[in-house]
């Protein structure tokens, strides 16, 4: 990733949207193309989509707030409250 960001900076580039390439209230996209469907109106000539392996999980992310002495989960995603249970070995708050 880091290696991808030093030749995109070295083109002149000077942004990154990364990881979902949705707009706000939609499923996050599960391919390049997907991306290029969701988001063409609001390319710009020169913008790149960058060409991966489809994910698995169309999901939006799990965003979970440790700064208390509990986790919270403030959006859930693919990433269950059981899963960081067991893996933190801690109850959420």
């Amino acid at each position: 990733a880091l290696q991808l960001l030093r030749a995109f900076e070295a083109m002149g580039g000077r942004g990154v949207a990364a990881p979902s390439a949705n707009r706000f209230g939609r499923v996050s996209p599960t391919t390049a193309q997907a991306v290029r469907d969701e988001l063409g109106e609001h390319l710009e000539t020169g913008d790149l989509v960058v060409e991966g392996e489809p994910s698995h999980v169309g999901i939006e992310s799990t965003i979970v707030d440790c700064t208390g002495p509990a986790p919270v989960i403030l959006r859930p995603g693919a990433v269950t409250g059981a899963m960081i249970e067991a893996t933190t070995g801690l109850a959420l708050g």
